[in-house]
């Protein structure tokens, strides 16, 4: 859960200016939002185990290597998705705001922000879930977590996995209960 938790903030978190590069009318001029997209794209185009491989070749088994895969993974999503969000909002506050004077990020603060994050947030407790899923078997390559103790004990302690993965099951259970309750209440 820890390992989940910092690496969808984290990715989350550097997914927003990115997708705000990234979406044509935020951003304008071509030069720009051709090079974010790509760079989203390079990132959406790698599975979270491959990130996780990457990783652990970098810094070595442990959680800090499943955070960093699943920062990144995190990352390619949500700024996908948020770019396209912000790409649909209703740009009529956003002139407002600019005809009065406003500076861009002013604009951004006041008039993109309140449509997108609502959004965000259910995208985030989305992502959140899966990233909860995706990190038990990220043990398998040696990113920690509780796949790295079914990983160690599949051949002999098969009451440890046993264990471990209906505990697994529950903390994925409860975790989707507390995801879906938050989402409705969006």
């Amino acid at each position: 859960l820890n390992m989940s938790f910092a690496g969808t903030l984290l990715g989350s978190l550097m997914a927003v200016p990115l997708a705000v590069l990234s979406a044509k009318n935020i951003v304008k001029l071509p030069i720009i939002y051709i090079p974010a997209r790509t760079i989203m794209n390079l990132f959406r185009t790698i599975p979270a185990m491959i990130l996780a491989l990457i990783a652990v070749f970098f810094v070595g088994t442990g959680i800090l290597s499943g955070i960093i895969a699943i920062t990144l993974f995190t990352f390619g999503i949500m700024s996908k998705m948020l770019y396209e969000v912000i790409e649909t909002i209703d740009m009529s506050p956003v002139e407002a705001l600019e005809s009065t004077g406003a500076r861009k990020t002013e604009s951004l603060r006041y008039a993109v922000m309140p449509q997108v994050l609502p959004v965000f947030i259910s995208y985030l407790i989305y992502i959140f879930e899966i990233n909860v899923r995706s990190s038990t078997i990220l043990g398998y390559v040696g990113a920690g977590g509780i796949g790295t103790v079914i990983k160690d004990n599949i051949l002999y302690n098969y009451d440890r996995v046993g264990a471990s993965i209906i505990l697994m099951f529950v903390v994925i259970l409860v975790v989707q209960l507390i995801s879906s309750f938050a989402r409705s209440k969006l």
